[in-house]
């Protein structure tokens, strides 16, 4: 059950636990995460791009403006690369159903993955370490083959929602039911694509809600 943190309704939440194939990766309890991955992300050699993906509101950006200071602080010429910077015009991003609210093209078929990996590979030619994150970053063939490391982030759905929601009331682009056009997304998003890149190509995943630290073996 969601609680909206503005009105106090409740609605029905489909879980999405995280789930990755077994035996592929090991698993370590960890308090924090961002001085192993500051140093993992160090000894890779340079330079170097490192992908972040996941779902909406999981905390890429956040996640990604850390380990960026963490390697400024190592002496490490980084770079933050948003890529919902290159999204495909509104237009085609968005359906409008017949009688129904305005949702959300789902996946990687929103972003315009040949100009960022333009971008990305640009960056490389003046930075240690570029990176990237989006909810598609790593799914799409064209920026999975640039990266040297690919970061998956996971967060409990409910507390996403509840980010989201804070974060998006005043965005007037967003007139849509976010409760619901969230709770359809986790099909096509989640279970579609952020959960099987994970699998097929995440070097390591952070399970932000139980602090577990997934390696690849």
């Amino acid at each position: 059950m969601f609680e909206h943190p503005l009105t106090g309704s409740t609605s029905e939440l489909p879980s999405r636990p995280l789930a990755l194939p077994n035996g592929l990766f090991s698993a370590e309890q960890l308090p924090d995460i961002l001085a192993p991955l500051t140093a993992r992300l160090a000894a890779l050699g340079t330079p170097a791009i490192v992908g972040i993906i996941g779902a909406a509101s999981a905390g890429k950006t956040t996640l990604a403006k850390a380990l960026v200071r963490g390697l400024q602080a190592l002496g490490i010429d980084a770079v933050h690369v948003d890529g919902d910077a290159f999204t495909l015009p509104r237009h085609l991003r968005y359906i409008q159903h017949p009688g129904r609210r305005q949702t959300l093209i789902r996946g990687p078929d929103i972003y315009d993955h040949q100009r960022l990996l333009d971008h990305l590979l640009t960056l490389k030619q003046s930075h240690d370490v570029v990176i990237a994150e989006s909810v598609a970053m790593g799914w799409h063939p064209a920026t999975a083959s640039a990266l040297a490391c690919l970061i998956g982030l996971h967060l409990d759905d409910a507390v996403r929602l509840s980010r989201k929601i804070v974060r998006d009331q005043h965005d007037p682009t967003r007139q849509f039911d976010l409760v619901a056009d969230f709770i359809e997304k986790q099909v096509d998003e989640v279970d579609g694509g952020v959960h099987p890149t994970f699998a097929r190509r995440a070097d390591v995943v952070w399970d932000a809600s139980a602090h577990v630290l997934h390696e690849r073996k």
